[in-house]
């Protein structure tokens, strides 16, 4: 038989006699009182808040504007643009540029808007005499929206009667007087306008992603204010408006700014949906976006597994939506098998799989089971993308593995070289570091990175704040190994210096972080005005007479069918300004493209004329143009073209170089000189 539980005797409470106190209830009086005083607060904090969103969202939109105003003025005053005929403007557009912009004049100068589509989707021109889809190749989207708000805005102004652009005629002095046209109805004006004005959209984003960061509106103040005083570090929008860059940057920010706000609100249907349509938009405008968001899931998941502070549900629900954004993509971009197989596919399916296996969740020591599914991570993804690159042979992305093992080893081949040669493909310089230091922030990185470690041994970070410092130091391995990628850089670490002025970390008083505040910019601002006066102070205005002499003859001179090839650049402006196909181009992420441009190429070698000339006709080229500049162009030291001819082809080192020999008319009866200036020549195959 159990026996009965002997009643425990209660402790006296301290301060209360020997007997247990009991608590007296309270008074309907001041219960109401106490919930009067919980309303009251909370809708005080609400007001506070409201407020904080109203002056955050004033700011933001400040700062859109200052940077579609920044750019657009920085490229007039570069170019005179406002002031160049149609042909000279079109000529400012080299390499990529011109290419991209041929295809918003196919969009706008076609019949109707379907066909303009379909000379997108089949085209014949770019790499004659291939059929190619442009749409599926060269992300085109953005001069298909902008192609189809041309043709509704011409439409609707010609139905209203509205006089849409202004045009005069312009003296040159020496050489011939053009037309120049003025206002949202010329061609290019609307182009260079729209990109400008969508580029509103990263100072947006900028502004809301340090506000989340910091939870400070002096946060994002501060900023903004070091953003424009290292402007010309933070983008290349000012000289290069057509650039996929242009167009994907805003959405990959703005993306960015919905990742960093999902890991602090529950996610609804809204939030979701505006999720993949951001994430979607950067893979169609942008060939390089998977590699941003592919740090963004590397990051995501050093957060979860070495921090623990994403749940697993969480984690998994962000990994799906950027794996419906994939699929979305890969659709509408005619099944690209450079995205399907791409690594950011491989670790978005990867992270799927670990997170909802939760394979490792019985080993009890955090450190091996950190490192053990990183390595599982790592393992499944790598093993996706080579499964699929065995099932699909795609090596369109090969170059980019070969130009980071030719960075990190003595590989060679053409291309790399062709690449690593380029400055922009350089490694990070020590003087972009020089160039930040003045405007404090590369002070202020490195001081709220030991200060946010130090925060980390005594607790623990938001996640929030851990996935942009993640995120900022891939960009800086980015920027490392390939200099132009600077431009992920240097607005995440404007971003991060917000982190000065946090209420988590600082104070909860506002006077004490607004002196902070005031102090930094009193200090950043100096050298950065002075900056920005610089850069405001250049004047320049675009000319390039033998440039526009030789588009003029080609379209004088060429049937329609003729096809060039020559260097890279001059061949997208020759596409652009007279129409003629191309056999090579400046867009070098195709496989193919690259064995072709390699055998045009040996324009530059030292190999027999025979075989060169062999290697144009089986690609069914008519014409070839050489410039100055391309054959003897100054270059460092092994740079030049014949310089790499003469590392890969040994053997005719000695011998004379084919481009001199063309440009001196030695072409043993297979070339004719037909057109010569004093920087190009033009030559005909017989």
């Amino acid at each position: 038989m159990a026996k009965p539980r002997k009643a425990k005797q209660c402790l006296p409470q301290a301060g209360g006699g020997g007997g247990q106190s009991k608590r007296r209830p309270a008074s309907s009086s001041q219960l109401l009182e106490d919930s009067h005083d919980r309303i009251e607060k909370g809708l005080k904090k609400t007001e506070q808040s409201s407020y904080k969103n109203r002056v955050v969202t004033c700011l933001a939109l400040l700062c859109g504007a200052l940077n579609s105003y920044n750019g657009y003025t920085l490229f007039e005053n570069d170019r005179y643009f406002s002031h160049l005929s149609n042909l000279e403007r079109e000529m400012t557009f080299r390499t990529e540029m011109g290419l991209y912009y041929s295809y918003y004049k196919t969009v706008v100068n076609a019949p109707n808007l379907p066909t303009g589509i379909a000379k997108l989707v089949v085209n014949n021109v770019t790499e004659y005499p291939s059929n190619i889809n442009t749409l599926k190749r060269f992300n085109l989207y953005p001069e298909l929206v902008i192609g189809l708000g041309y043709r509704i805005f011409s439409k609707l102004a010609a139905y209203l009667g509205v006089q849409t652009k202004n045009c005069w005629m312009i003296d040159r002095k020496e050489l011939p007087a053009v037309e120049s046209c003025t206002g949202l109805g010329d061609l290019a004006i609307y182009y260079v306008v729209s990109v400008y004005a969508w580029n509103a959209v990263t100072g947006i984003a900028l502004v809301g992603l340090a506000y989340v960061v910091s939870g400070s509106v002096l946060g994002a103040i501060l900023t903004s204010v070091v953003y424009f005083c290292n402007y010309n570090e933070s983008t290349r929008i000012q000289w290069t408006p057509p650039l996929r860059e242009s167009f994907a940057y805003p959405f990959l920010l703005f993306h960015m700014f919905q990742t960093t706000r999902l890991l602090r609100a529950p996610v609804g249907l809204l939030p979701s949906v505006a999720y993949v349509v951001t994430t979607t938009c950067s893979l169609l405008f942008w060939q390089f976006s998977q590699f941003a968001l592919l740090t963004e899931i590397c990051s995501l998941f050093a957060v979860y597994s070495i921090h623990s502070r994403i749940h697993w549900s969480q984690l998994q629900y962000i990994a799906a939506m950027h794996f419906c954004s994939v699929f979305i993509a890969y659709i509408m971009l005619f099944t690209n098998d450079m995205l399907l197989t791409s690594m950011y596919t491989a670790t978005v399916t990867a992270t799927i799989i670990v997170v909802n296996a939760r394979l490792l969740n019985t080993f009890k020591k955090p450190v091996l089971k950190t490192l053990l599914q990183l390595l599982l991570l790592a393992v499944i993804a790598v093993g996706i993308k080579l499964f699929l690159w065995f099932v699909l042979r795609v090596t369109d992305d090969s170059h980019i593995w070969n130009i980071l093992l030719a960075k990190l080893t003595d590989y060679r081949d053409f291309h790399t070289m062709l690449y690593t040669c380029a400055p922009e493909f350089d490694f990070l310089k020590v003087d972009y570091f020089k160039s930040l230091w003045p405007t404090l922030l590369v002070p202020l990185a490195v001081a709220l990175t030991l200060v946010c470690t130090q925060v980390f041994r005594r607790q623990q970070l938001p996640p929030e704040l851990l996935l942009n410092l993640y995120q900022c130091l891939a960009f800086l391995a980015m920027a490392f190994m390939v200099m132009r990628l600077k431009m992920f850089l240097t607005p995440h670490l404007c971003i991060l210096a917000s982190l000065a002025v946090p209420p988590r970390f600082l104070s909860n008083k506002f006077p004490l972080r607004s002196v902070v505040v005031a102090a930094l910019v009193g200090i950043i601002v100096l050298p950065g005005w002075n900056r920005l006066v610089s850069i405001h102070s250049h004047k320049g205005e675009y000319s390039n007479p033998n440039l526009e002499e030789l588009l003029i003859f080609i379209d004088d001179y060429a049937e329609p069918t003729d096809s060039f090839a020559g260097p890279m650049p001059l061949m997208a402006n020759i596409l652009l300004s007279t129409g003629r196909p191309i056999v090579n181009h400046p867009h070098y992420e195709d496989s193919r493209l690259r064995a072709k441009t390699e055998r045009i190429y040996t324009l530059l070698s030292r190999k027999t004329l025979r075989e060169v000339y062999d290697h144009l006709k089986k690609l069914k080229v008519c014409y070839i143009v050489l410039s100055r500049a391309w054959c003897h162009g100054k270059m460092r030291t092994g740079c030049a073209l014949v310089d790499i001819w003469d590392e890969l082809d040994p053997l005719n080192k000695f011998k004379p170089q084919v481009c001199d020999r063309l440009a001196s008319d030695d072409t043993e009866g297979l070339f004719q000189i037909i057109f010569h200036n004093e920087e190009y020549t033009m030559l005909r195959l017989k």
